[in-house]
Protein backbone atom coordinates (compact mmCIF):
# COMPACT_ATOMS: atom_id res chain seq x y z
CA UNK A 1 0.00 0.00 0.00
CA UNK A 2 1.14 3.48 -0.50
CA UNK A 3 1.11 5.25 2.63
CA UNK A 4 2.49 8.07 4.48
CA UNK A 5 2.42 7.79 8.85
CA UNK A 6 2.62 10.69 11.34
CA UNK A 7 3.59 10.01 14.61
CA UNK A 8 2.31 12.04 18.02
CA UNK A 9 3.78 10.69 20.72
CA UNK A 10 1.46 7.25 21.42
CA UNK A 11 -0.78 7.87 18.25
CA UNK A 12 -0.37 7.63 14.77
CA UNK A 13 -2.08 9.53 12.11
CA UNK A 14 -1.67 7.73 8.12
CA UNK A 15 -2.77 8.71 4.81
CA UNK A 16 -3.43 5.56 2.72
CA UNK A 17 -4.36 4.92 -0.76
CA UNK A 18 -6.23 1.88 -0.87
CA UNK A 19 -9.68 0.65 0.08
CA UNK A 20 -11.73 1.83 3.45
CA UNK A 21 -13.37 -1.56 3.60
CA UNK A 22 -10.35 -3.77 3.85
CA UNK A 23 -9.24 -1.41 7.28
CA UNK A 24 -8.99 -3.14 10.29
CA UNK A 25 -9.71 0.06 12.46
CA UNK A 26 -12.51 -0.84 15.30
CA UNK A 27 -14.40 2.24 13.58
CA UNK A 28 -15.20 3.06 9.87
CA UNK A 29 -16.43 6.41 8.66
CA UNK A 30 -18.47 6.88 5.84
CA UNK A 31 -20.29 9.96 3.98
CA UNK A 32 -24.19 9.79 3.36
CA UNK A 33 -26.88 12.04 3.04
CA UNK A 34 -29.56 12.92 5.72
CA UNK A 35 -31.61 10.12 4.87
CA UNK A 36 -28.60 7.51 4.87
CA UNK A 37 -29.75 5.62 1.60
CA UNK A 38 -25.41 4.63 1.11
CA UNK A 39 -26.33 5.28 -2.66
CA UNK A 40 -23.13 6.54 -3.71
CA UNK A 41 -19.28 6.57 -3.04
CA UNK A 42 -18.15 5.14 -0.11
CA UNK A 43 -21.26 5.21 1.60
CA UNK A 44 -22.29 2.28 -1.20
CA UNK A 45 -18.76 0.12 -1.30
CA UNK A 46 -19.37 0.20 3.05
CA UNK A 47 -22.97 -1.21 2.65
CA UNK A 48 -21.76 -3.73 -0.04
CA UNK A 49 -19.27 -4.85 1.67
CA UNK A 50 -20.96 -4.92 5.31
CA UNK A 51 -24.13 -6.30 4.27
CA UNK A 52 -28.35 -5.42 4.45
CA UNK A 53 -27.96 -5.30 7.78
CA UNK A 54 -25.80 -2.08 8.44
CA UNK A 55 -29.04 -0.53 6.35
CA UNK A 56 -32.07 -1.97 8.67
CA UNK A 57 -29.93 -0.38 11.24
CA UNK A 58 -29.65 3.06 9.70
CA UNK A 59 -32.89 3.48 8.42
CA UNK A 60 -33.63 3.35 12.38
CA UNK A 61 -31.97 6.88 12.65
CA UNK A 62 -33.26 9.01 10.18
CA UNK A 63 -33.41 12.03 9.27
CA UNK A 64 -30.17 13.36 10.06
CA UNK A 65 -28.99 16.77 9.78
CA UNK A 66 -26.19 18.12 8.22
CA UNK A 67 -23.17 17.68 9.95
CA UNK A 68 -24.44 14.89 12.62
CA UNK A 69 -22.54 11.56 12.89
CA UNK A 70 -25.19 8.03 13.05
CA UNK A 71 -23.40 5.30 14.70
CA UNK A 72 -24.66 1.70 13.36
CA UNK A 73 -23.68 -1.57 13.45
CA UNK A 74 -20.82 -2.61 10.81
CA UNK A 75 -22.33 -5.85 10.04
CA UNK A 76 -19.81 -8.09 7.87
CA UNK A 77 -17.20 -5.47 8.07
CA UNK A 78 -14.42 -6.09 10.77
CA UNK A 79 -15.22 -2.80 12.78
CA UNK A 80 -17.17 -2.20 15.97
CA UNK A 81 -19.41 0.27 14.19
CA UNK A 82 -19.54 2.04 11.09
CA UNK A 83 -19.57 6.24 11.70
CA UNK A 84 -22.05 7.90 9.29
CA UNK A 85 -20.42 11.38 8.68
CA UNK A 86 -23.85 13.44 7.18
CA UNK A 87 -22.46 15.20 4.68
CA UNK A 88 -25.46 15.93 2.08
CA UNK A 89 -28.50 17.41 3.12
CA UNK A 90 -30.16 21.05 3.56
CA UNK A 91 -28.68 23.42 5.76
CA UNK A 92 -26.97 26.56 6.55
CA UNK A 93 -23.02 24.58 6.79
CA UNK A 94 -20.77 25.15 4.45
CA UNK A 95 -18.82 22.22 3.05
CA UNK A 96 -15.82 23.46 5.18
CA UNK A 97 -18.06 23.45 8.00
CA UNK A 98 -19.42 20.16 7.25
CA UNK A 99 -16.20 18.35 7.48
CA UNK A 100 -14.81 20.02 10.31
CA UNK A 101 -18.01 18.89 12.49
CA UNK A 102 -18.37 16.03 11.15
CA UNK A 103 -14.49 14.76 11.82
CA UNK A 104 -14.33 16.43 15.47
CA UNK A 105 -17.88 14.41 16.32
CA UNK A 106 -16.34 11.43 14.66
CA UNK A 107 -13.37 11.87 17.43
CA UNK A 108 -15.10 12.44 20.12
CA UNK A 109 -17.43 9.29 19.70
CA UNK A 110 -14.48 7.31 19.64
CA UNK A 111 -13.27 8.70 22.51
CA UNK A 112 -16.69 8.49 24.21
CA UNK A 113 -16.69 4.78 22.79
CA UNK A 114 -13.67 3.71 23.97
CA UNK A 115 -12.41 2.44 20.69
CA UNK A 116 -8.81 2.94 20.07
CA UNK A 117 -8.63 2.99 15.58
CA UNK A 118 -10.61 4.80 13.21
CA UNK A 119 -10.88 5.21 9.46
CA UNK A 120 -12.03 7.92 7.70
CA UNK A 121 -12.53 8.31 3.76
CA UNK A 122 -11.97 11.83 2.31
CA UNK A 123 -15.06 13.21 3.55
CA UNK A 124 -17.74 14.80 1.87
CA UNK A 125 -15.07 14.24 -1.51
CA UNK A 126 -16.75 12.27 -3.31
CA UNK A 127 -20.64 11.90 -4.11
CA UNK A 128 -20.82 15.59 -2.22
CA UNK A 129 -18.21 17.28 -4.18
CA UNK A 130 -16.08 18.91 -1.76
CA UNK A 131 -12.81 20.16 -2.93
CA UNK A 132 -10.27 17.55 -1.81
CA UNK A 133 -7.60 20.29 -0.83
CA UNK A 134 -10.36 21.70 1.50
CA UNK A 135 -11.42 18.77 2.58
CA UNK A 136 -7.60 18.07 3.22
CA UNK A 137 -6.94 21.36 5.38
CA UNK A 138 -10.36 20.32 7.51
CA UNK A 139 -9.32 16.91 8.54
CA UNK A 140 -5.83 17.92 9.09
CA UNK A 141 -6.90 20.42 11.35
CA UNK A 142 -9.18 18.99 13.47
CA UNK A 143 -7.43 15.70 13.89
CA UNK A 144 -3.96 17.23 14.22
CA UNK A 145 -5.42 19.36 16.97
CA UNK A 146 -7.46 16.26 18.72
CA UNK A 147 -4.34 14.01 18.49
CA UNK A 148 -2.14 16.63 20.19
CA UNK A 149 -4.34 16.95 23.14
CA UNK A 150 -5.42 13.24 23.70
CA UNK A 151 -2.93 11.61 26.50
CA UNK A 152 -4.44 8.03 24.93
CA UNK A 153 -3.19 6.20 21.74
CA UNK A 154 -5.08 6.40 18.78
CA UNK A 155 -4.64 5.02 15.14
CA UNK A 156 -6.48 7.24 12.82
CA UNK A 157 -6.17 6.36 9.11
CA UNK A 158 -7.62 8.37 6.10
CA UNK A 159 -8.00 6.31 3.15
CA UNK A 160 -8.00 7.55 -0.38
CA UNK A 161 -9.62 5.56 -3.28
CA UNK A 162 -10.67 5.39 -6.79
CA UNK A 163 -13.23 2.61 -7.14
CA UNK A 164 -13.18 3.34 -10.61
CA UNK A 165 -9.67 2.54 -11.16
CA UNK A 166 -9.02 5.90 -13.21
CA UNK A 167 -6.32 7.85 -10.93
CA UNK A 168 -2.95 6.63 -9.23
CA UNK A 169 -1.63 7.71 -6.05
CA UNK A 170 0.25 10.60 -7.61
CA UNK A 171 -3.39 12.02 -8.60
CA UNK A 172 -4.21 12.65 -4.95
CA UNK A 173 -0.73 14.86 -4.89
CA UNK A 174 -3.17 18.06 -3.62
CA UNK A 175 -4.47 16.04 -0.74
CA UNK A 176 -1.06 14.90 0.37
CA UNK A 177 -0.03 18.52 0.32
CA UNK A 178 -2.35 20.30 1.81
CA UNK A 179 -2.39 17.77 4.23
CA UNK A 180 1.67 17.85 4.60
CA UNK A 181 1.47 21.82 5.16
CA UNK A 182 -0.88 21.63 8.04
CA UNK A 183 1.11 18.96 9.84
CA UNK A 184 4.35 20.42 9.40
CA UNK A 185 6.69 20.21 12.04
CA UNK A 186 5.52 16.83 13.71
CA UNK A 187 7.96 15.00 12.18
CA UNK A 188 6.20 12.81 9.77
CA UNK A 189 7.15 9.41 9.04
CA UNK A 190 7.01 8.83 5.15
CA UNK A 191 6.51 5.76 3.78
CA UNK A 192 7.56 5.62 0.08
CA UNK A 193 4.54 5.91 -2.35
CA UNK A 194 5.66 2.87 -4.68
CA UNK A 195 3.55 0.62 -6.46
CA UNK A 196 1.75 -2.26 -4.47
Amino acid sequence: MKKRTYRFARSTLTLEFGNITDSTADVVVSSDDSYLTMGGGVSAAILRAAGESIMRDAAKKVPAQLGDVVVTTAGALRAKHVFHAITIGDGPLTPKEVVAIATRRCLQLLETLGLNSIAFPAIGAGVAGFAYEDVAVQMADVIVGFLKGNPRPLDVTIFLYDRFRRMQPMDFLNFFEHFAVRTSGLGPTVEPLAAC
